[in-house]
């Protein structure tokens, strides 16, 4: 008896959209370069930035990578701050954090990372909220 199968299931148009061929006849999953993110600006609708919108390539730079690692190396009681439940702890005083929670330690890296870079620096200047 020959094996029946269900009908495919419905599919969303974003799934749909990646396993149809590209014109140059691979799939779209393959052109993906890496993970896009986004700025961290504000939510509201109602107050708009003059900034533009931007989307930061991470893996088209690995320096930008490079550069939030290091800082987290050099400094791991940020990384209790940010990475564990029980950050907020008292530390000496040769040990202290870069900011006063995850927020304005992130605020710390972003200038970091962003401050000199070639592409970002711009932007980083007009607007370091966004970051």
């Amino acid at each position: 008896m020959p094996v029946v199968r269900p009908s495919p299931s419905r599919r969303s148009a974003r799934l749909q959209a990646l396993q149809k061929p590209s014109r140059r006849g691979q799939k779209s999953m393959d052109q993906v370069n890496g993970p896009v993110t986004r700025g961290r600006g504000g939510k509201s609708r109602a107050k708009r930035s003059s900034t533009p919108s931007f989307q930061i390539q991470w893996l088209s730079a690995p320096a930008r990578t490079q550069k939030v690692v290091d800082h987290l190396r050099n400094h791991p009681v940020d990384c209790q701050i940010l990475f564990y439940s029980d950050g907020k702890q008292s530390h000496t005083d040769s040990d202290r954090p870069s900011g006063k929670d995850k927020v304005s330690i992130c605020a710390v890296i972003a200038k970091c990372v962003f401050e000199d870079d070639e592409e970002y620096a711009d932007l980083y200047a007009a607007g370091p909220e966004k970051f």
